[in-house]
């Protein structure tokens, strides 16, 4: 993996750089990170089939079968007849296809359907939002890409997901109305968002994609625009999931000040929040006034944030609650950000009533229902039983003067 970083970091735009590190990711057992190298090497190039059959094999693996067929199908339909990997999607198609049905379907092995309340009874919820895309804003680069992650292990842990990205006001307002139908049923009910936010007079806003760049001084315009945070909390309260969990990560510089806009919001980072409805959890990516790192450097490429790539390790981590999640991401990332000169701190803010178990142990008791709920994480025997993709075809060809 360090090789294909580097071959990367020199030439961001080689296809076969990206499909190699996302085998090597898959191959360790890191089906997040292949599958976001998987997707940059199909933005690249969209007709590569070894990217998709990389792809779909990853999304077999989580239990994503229909985005894996998808993908499988694209893959039979750009490798050539007579290439190795064909076979591979051909046997991939037939093992989805002939695979016996359970009786009882479980959220992490199965893509699941579009959200209603009646379809969560008892389960678990979560809304997923990445913004790269702003119109008038200053783009984002990672925003997306950690949404994807998220999602991605969110699945594995039995969540319902439904994943939105670079969404207008309007359409971000429609899958948070939709999303707190759903989970009026709910066990948990979880809000992710990567994005432009803004703190004005005490209050945090986040942005949709077609945010306008208001005037100096246009306070009141933009908090119209927004989607105010207390009241994004609120709404998901009062929905009556048991236990609501927020996860935000907008603590960036004010896009509006790098516009040369005026008065409008603090220069960085989000406000405080003052009042946390019983049974939330909230998570943000920085503490107050603080910024949250996209990377360690110029030669971190990492396709996710940093608070987002600690995050999913330690999500990973059986038998851990949350609150000692959301404080063991705290001191790491504070370690790493000190470690190039930066001040990020993650705050959280827990008014929880018990303890909640993302991945519990299975030989602990107790916990919520969110321990009760947890579905069996899938293997990936199918992967180490034949070869993965010929990596000598997709091998990276060095530039001048680099080695492997």
């Amino acid at each position: 993996i360090t090789d294909y970083n580097r071959v990367i970091e020199l030439q961001p735009t080689f296809v076969g750089g990206y499909i190699n590190r996302g085998v090597a990711h898959v191959r360790q057992g890191d089906l997040n990170r292949g599958i976001i190298d998987f997707d940059r090497a199909i933005r690249l190039s969209p007709e590569d089939g070894s990217a998709h059959l990389g792809r779909g094999l990853a999304y077999q693996a989580q239990g994503d079968f229909h985005l894996a067929l998808t993908d499988l199908r694209s893959a039979e339909r750009l490798l050539a007849a007579g290439d190795p990997q064909h076979e591979i999607v051909r046997q991939s198609i037939a093992s989805i296809e002939t695979r016996p049905t359970p009786a009882t379907p479980t959220p992490a092995v199965k893509q699941p359907s579009p959200i209603t309340a009646s379809r969560v009874t008892g389960g678990r919820v979560a809304l997923v939002v990445g913004i790269d895309g702003y119109r008038e804003l200053p783009t984002l680069r990672k925003a997306v890409g950690d949404a994807r992650a998220f999602a991605s292990a969110l699945k594995n842990l039995g969540y319902h997901v439904t994943e939105i990205h670079d969404p207008d006001r309007r359409t971000l307002n429609q899958a948070i109305s939709s999303f707190s139908t759903a989970a009026a049923a709910a066990d948990i009910a979880l809000v992710h968002f990567s994005g432009h936010g803004v703190a004005i007079d005490g209050e945090n806003y986040l942005l949709a994609a077609d945010a306008p760049k208001p005037a100096s001084g246009a306070k009141d315009f933009v908090k119209a625009e927004a989607i105010g945070m207390s009241a994004l909390i609120a709404r998901i309260s009062d929905s009556g999931a048991r236990t609501r969990i927020f996860v935000i990560d907008a603590c960036r510089d004010n896009p509006f000040e790098l516009l040369g806009v005026r008065s409008v919001g603090a220069t960085r980072g989000l406000a405080r929040i003052e009042e946390v409805p019983a049974g939330t959890f909230v998570m943000y990516s920085a503490g107050y006034r603080q910024t949250a790192l996209d990377h360690l450097g110029p030669s971190d490429i990492e396709p996710t944030s940093v608070y987002m790539r600690v995050l999913l390790k330690h999500l990973a981590r059986p038998g851990i609650a949350l609150d000692d999640i959301a404080q063991d991401v705290r001191v790491e990332v504070e370690q790493l950000a000190r470690s190039i000169g930066h001040n990020q701190r993650p705050a959280y803010y827990d008014e929880l009533s018990g303890r909640v178990f993302l991945m519990p142990d299975e030989s602990a008791d107790g916990g919520t229902a969110a321990t009760e709920m947890m579905a069996p994480m899938p293997t990936l025997d199918f992967l180490t039983s034949k070869p993965f993709l010929p990596l000598p075809e997709a091998a990276p060809v060095l530039p001048h003067g680099v080695t492997p």
